[in-house]
């Protein structure tokens, strides 16, 4: 009887490191799982050289096996996802920040050739969320030395602009009643 009741020890302690590493086993291998249908085993997977075991799940906790399962295969790439965007947009922003006196010349030019203005050229000395001030403006005869622009971004993008300077404007100009209208055109 005391053998048997050692036999039943051991065989526990066996039955009990087999467990364990089964489990062991699941966490380090990604715990990957094949449900079979029709009843509510579950099988996992073993690698190579170990035995695949069987344990008896029940409905509520096989859908919280495949909801564990879902979250690793699908959430866990998510904040990595999430990261590199917004790692792309801040360096997007940046470069569009460091070159925003490059691409906004180039945007003024190109607007001024489609409006019709030509030949147009000018150089942009400052441009900061509260103004810009721009040099060497050639539009068609007109010359301007400088010019200086105050503005707020609510009111820019309303297409106003609270303050302008013009200095040094030289060029040829007609006039005539509707060259002194004020006003749109």
């Amino acid at each position: 009887m005391e053998r048997d009741q050692a036999a039943q020890k051991q065989d526990r302690r066996i039955a009990r490191r087999r467990r364990l590493q089964l489990r062991a086993d699941r966490i380090r291998f990604g715990e990957a799982f094949r449900f079979h249908k029709g009843d509510c085993r579950l099988k996992a997977r073993g690698h190579i050289g170990h035995a695949q075991g069987y344990t008896k799940v029940s409905p509520r906790g096989r859908a919280l096996r495949i909801l564990q399962w879902m979250k690793r295969r699908f959430l866990r790439p998510l904040p990595i996802s999430v990261l590199a965007l917004s790692a792309i947009v801040a360096l997007t922003a940046g470069f569009v920040w460091t070159n925003r006196l490059v691409l906004a010349q180039y945007a003024a030019v190109a607007w001024s050739k489609e409006t019709g203005v030509a030949p147009a050229s000018l150089t942009i000395d400052d441009l900061t969320l509260d103004g810009a001030t721009l040099k060497n403006i050639v539009l068609g005869a007109q010359r301007i030395s400088r010019i200086e622009a105050a503005y707020t971004l609510s009111e820019l993008r309303r297409g106003r602009i609270e303050r302008v300077v013009f200095s040094n404007v030289q060029g040829r100009g007609q006039a005539g009643p509707a060259a002194a209208r004020p006003g749109p055109s």
